[in-house]
């Protein structure tokens, strides 16, 4: 699950909280890729990282 704060930018969700969370669930599973599942808001957050280059993970 990622927690994020909703009062902020969708950019900023994505880049400060989607992406940590993908690269914890990469390094733990030693996947390269995730699957996410979201609804509303995190979807659109879900959006923003992936259609937005490449954010800090």
């Amino acid at each position: 699950m990622c927690f994020y704060d909703w009062r902020q930018k969708v950019e900023h969700s994505a880049s400060h909280y989607l992406a940590k969370t993908v690269a914890l669930a990469k390094r733990q599973t030693g996947a390269e890729r995730v699957k996410h599942v979201s609804h509303s808001m995190g979807g659109l957050v879900a959006r923003a990282y992936v259609q937005g280059g490449r954010v800090k993970e």
